[in-house]
């Protein structure tokens, strides 16, 4: 008589065991989705600052050699009023 008893007990709690279980796997399903959600919006701002800090590296390569090609006229101009200077001298000096 006892065991009688204890069958709707037992099944009671088996069910509420159950539902406690699928309600914690929902919730931990939505969890997951939900930082799913906030990696793939992290991942995107990343790449576009990647993308940006790429842009702006190849700006910098651009100024830098387009410096560095007016420098070198500028070096190869004074080296060339140099020469004249040098050449004017000597004609004064003898």
């Amino acid at each position: 008589m006892n065991s009688i008893l204890m069958a709707p007990e037992i099944l009671v709690f088996s069910l509420a065991t159950i539902i406690g279980s699928v309600i914690w796997f929902v919730r931990l399903e939505g969890r997951v989705n939900y930082e799913s959600k906030i990696n793939d919006k992290a991942t995107s701002s990343m790449q576009i600052s990647i993308d940006l800090s790429h842009k702006r590296i190849d700006e910098t390569k651009a100024r830098h050699e387009e410096m560095e090609i007016r420098i070198f006229n500028d070096i190869s101009q004074i080296k060339v009023t140099l020469a004249e200077i040098s050449g004017y001298l000597r004609k004064q000096g003898e």
